[in-house]
Formats: C-alpha cells, structure tokens, sequence
C-alpha cells in the first residue's frame, strides 16, 4: 500500500486530530467571546472557512467593521512565499484598519 507522507495512512488517527483540532476551536472561541464581553469591546468573534484572508476582509465588510485584529505566526520569508500568509493577504485586501499581532517572545 502506496502511503501520502503528508496524510496519516491511519483513517481514524486523521478524524481523532481533525476532532482535537476543532475541539480547541471552539474554547478558543468561547474564551474570545467572554473576553470582549467582559471588557465591553463591541466586537464579535468568527470561525471562518474557506480561502480565509477573502473570507475575513468579506466578513469584515459585510458587518462593516471598523477594525480588523488578526494574528501571524511569524512565518519566514520563504514559507509565506509558499505557503502565503493570511495576515499579509487581509492588510492589502482590507478596507478598514488592520492591527496584526506577533507575539515577540517566541
């Protein structure tokens, strides 16, 4: 059986992973969303799918948001150029401000 390297041969270890994943997802949504709300911040939080710097510049003008946060990852200069990179995507794309955190002490 000819294997990807990139996909685990394992069908259930792939799901368990996928599930992990969403898992996180989700608490990392609700702690945003408790964090805006106890901070009074007018904002909301989105779990976005699809090509997602587009789906985040669309979702900020459908509700016509005045700021848009984003995060990165601090990737090098060569896997942004391959891979791309989100938060360089939504600051060209975006209508509104954009602040883009890196977290420096990595």
């Amino acid at each position: 059986m000819v294997t990807d390297p990139i996909i685990p041969s394992d069908q259930h270890f792939f799901v368990l992973a996928h599930q992990e994943k969403e898992k996180k997802a989700k608490e990392l949504l609700r702690e945003m969303e408790v964090y805006i709300k106890d901070n009074r911040i007018k904002g909301e939080v989105n779990n976005l799918f699809g090509d997602i710097g587009h789906e985040i510049v669309k979702r900020a003008n459908d509700i016509d948001a005045s700021l848009i946060i984003t995060g990165s990852r601090g990737l090098g200069v060569l896997t942004r150029t391959i891979l791309g990179s989100v938060s360089d995507y939504i600051v060209h794309h975006s209508e509104v401000p954009v602040v883009v955190y890196t977290d420096s002490a990595k």
